[in-house]
């Protein structure tokens, strides 16, 4: 195999079977938000103490915010997407790989009305000699 084909392979690993990388979007948004809010806390603090701000410090934040809002927006996309994913794989929620003390029955049958209880002819259920169909 190829280098190329190499990393194609590791990146289908680690996407394939794992909601982790989806995931991470949502964290670093919510980091990058809260560095961000701290941040400006920070700022509104040195602002009312009266020491001086550069320019560039509003600037770095609003991007910090921003970016954090939509890495957040991002990560709930992700979301949406690994749990469709999940849905269409369609697997059970469960494997049996052996029962114990159990033993083979036929199948059961099914509760409810049979379809000869439900297209009886009408004359069934007005002959009072005759019984009436059960009905679970």
């Amino acid at each position: 195999f190829s280098v190329r084909k190499m990393i194609r392979f590791a990146l289908d690993g680690v996407t394939a079977f794992s909601r982790v990388p989806l995931r991470a979007a949502l964290y670093v948004g919510v980091l990058c938000g809260g560095m961000s809010f701290l941040l400006i806390l920070h700022l509104l603090y040195v602002y009312l103490t009266g020491q001086a701000l550069n320019g560039w410090t509003t600037l770095g934040v609003s991007i910090l915010f921003i970016g954090g809002i939509q890495l957040v927006g991002l990560g709930i996309i992700g979301e949406y997407v690994g749990r469709i994913f999940e849905e269409v794989k369609q697997r059970p929620l469960y494997w049996v790989k052996s029962a114990i003390n159990f033993e083979e029955h036929e199948e059961a049958p099914l509760l409810g009305p049979s379809s000869a209880d439900v297209f009886m002819a009408p004359e069934a259920y007005t002959n009072k000699s005759k019984a009436c169909p059960v009905r679970y």
